[in-house]
């Protein structure tokens, strides 16, 4: 249903040049945007291999999104022009689904031209669809007044997003050395046995790293020996 409606959509914000709203999906949030890229057919007739036309960045669910148009030469069956969606957002992965089209001379999303996703998990790396305008229908279809109309509709799924956490491995380490939990070096001092970590030692002090991780990595657990404060006053 909701990739119908994308349908519907974009037919119906075919002549705006973006538009953008909410819906749902299966229980989620999902915002939607429609973007058009006008592309200059005098540019495309040029283009070199890897080579592309590249949309301004645009957003759509909180994320920054692009469009790129590549030319492409298929074995036997000639030239193409391709189109890809990169998700420009970083870090992190962004649910979404994705519908492409080619407006034709009457303004209308083509059948023929346009392609969509499911629900696709972009990450930040081009996607699209290699084969998806032979280069000789372009004049024919899909070029008014010099130029080429791309219609872009994105509806990323809330909820899906993978953001990278802060970091926490400060606190993780304190709880660790409260627990005790596989510490395997003890120090006395003062009659009184504080448990560490011959790794965690090792990693902040050059001078641990050379006992407790060279002549010493091999003692399962090792007790330091007894030190004694000197007196205050």
């Amino acid at each position: 249903m909701t990739i119908v409606m994308l349908r519907h959509n974009l037919v119906a914000n075919s002549a705006v040049g973006e538009q953008h709203g909410s819906a749902g999906l299966e229980g989620r949030p999902i915002d939607f945007r429609f973007h058009e890229f006008r592309l200059d057919y005098e540019q495309t007739k040029h283009l070199a291999f890897k080579h592309g036309i590249h949309s301004d960045p645009f957003s759509a669910g909180s994320h920054m999104w692009s469009l790129s148009c590549f030319p492409y030469v298929a074995p036997d069956k000639g030239e193409y022009i391709s189109i890809f969606v990169r998700l420009e957002s970083k870090p992190g992965s962004v649910s979404a689904i994705v519908e492409v089209s080619f407006m034709d001379k009457d303004g209308k999303p083509s059948l023929a031209a346009g392609r969509r996703t499911g629900v696709h998990l972009f990450q930040h790396k081009d996607w699209g669809w290699v084969h998806l305008v032979p280069k000789t229908d372009l004049v024919k279809n899909y070029v008014t007044e010099g130029h080429i109309r791309i219609v872009c509709g994105i509806m990323v799924v809330n909820g899906c997003s993978i953001p990278v956490p802060p970091s926490d491995v400060v606190e993780h380490l304190g709880t660790l050395l409260d627990s005790t939990d596989g510490a395997d070096v003890s120090f006395i001092i003062d009659s009184e046995t504080f448990h560490a970590h011959r790794v965690v030692l090792g990693a902040r002090s050059p001078v641990f790293r050379a006992e407790l991780l060279g002549s010493m990595a091999e003692t399962p657990s090792l007790e330091m020996a007894s030190l004694v404060t000197a007196p205050q006053g």
